[in-house]
């Protein structure tokens, strides 16, 4: 009968690392490493021929398209990729689509100058 609380030492169930299986461990570890170095290079291939597609998108699109119209656009030509990617990789390329609702400022006032008095005396 057990008294204490955690796993039972004699069951087959307890985790254990002997010291026997640390060279497996890094065998283990050096393959996962690599895998995922090679990964990661196949992602930068990945990245850049999409960079390459979702500029072309957008300068056919007169430079207006959103990332969630590009995203429709490239997946209506065939090419399988989230709309998390478009973003992210408009994102880096610098580009957004046309923006609504922005005041456009036409005149710049000269620091020099003299300001206005106020319209009221004080």
């Amino acid at each position: 009968m057990r008294t204490g609380h955690g796993p039972n030492p004699d069951s087959p169930l307890r985790l254990r690392a002997p010291a026997d299986a640390l060279p497996l461990l890094h065998g283990l570890l050096d393959e996962t490493v690599g895998l995922l170095s090679d990964a990661v290079q196949e992602l930068g291939v990945r990245d850049a021929e999409l960079k390459t597609l979702i500029t072309e998108a957008y300068e056919a699109n007169y430079r207006v398209h959103s990332a969630w119209e590009i995203w429709r656009h490239l997946n209506r030509q065939g090419v399988a990729v989230a709309r998390c990617t478009v973003e992210c990789l408009m994102r880096e390329l610098g580009i957004t689509g046309a923006v609504r609702g922005k005041k456009v400022i036409t005149t710049v006032p000269d620091a020099s100058a003299e300001r206005a008095p106020p319209p009221t005396p004080r």
